[in-house]
C-alpha cells in the first residue's frame, strides 16, 4: 500500500471520528451541563493522521428558572451554529479524502499495468 494510500486511510478515520463527536455534540446541544468534545488533529510519522479527542470543561450559559424554587442550571456549552459549520467541513474532507484514496488506487493499478 502506498503512503499516498495509507495518508488518505487514516485521514479518512480521523474525519469519521470528528464526524461521529459533532454529531454527539449536536444531539446533545439541549442536555444540560452537557460539555461538548472536540476533535485534534495531528501528524502520524511516517505518514498519516492522528486523532485525539478532548472535553471542553468550560461552563455552559447559566440560567434562572421562572420561579425561586426553580434555581438555576446551567445549559450545555454546545453552540449549535459551529457544529453545523464543523460537520459541512468535516463532510468536504472526507469526499476530499475519498478521491485521494481513489486517485491513488487508479495510479498503481495503471502501475500495475505498465509493469505487467
Amino acid at each position: 500500500m502506498s503512503s499516498a494510500m495509507l495518508t488518505a486511510l487514516t485521514g479518512l478515520q480521523a474525519q469519521s471520528l470528528a464526524m461521529a463527536v459533532s454529531a454527539n455534540n449536536v444531539a446533545n446541544v439541549e442536555t444540560d451541563g452537557f460539555k461538548k468534545s472536540r476533535v485534534l488533529f495531528r501528524e502520524a510519522l511516517p505518514s498519516g493522521v492522528s486523532v485525539a479527542v478532548e472535553k471542553d470543561e468550560r461552563p455552559g450559559t447559566i440560567v434562572t428558572g421562572a420561579f425561586p424554587e426553580d434555581g438555576e442550571r446551567e445549559l450545555s456549552n454546545v453552540n449549535l451554529h459551529e457544529e453545523i459549520v464543523r460537520l459541512i467541513t468535516t463532510g468536504y474532507a472526507y469526499k476530499a479524502g475519498v478521491v485521494t484514496v481513489r486517485t491513488a488506487y487508479e495510479m498503481e493499478e495503471k502501475l500495475m499495468d505498465i509493469l505487467a
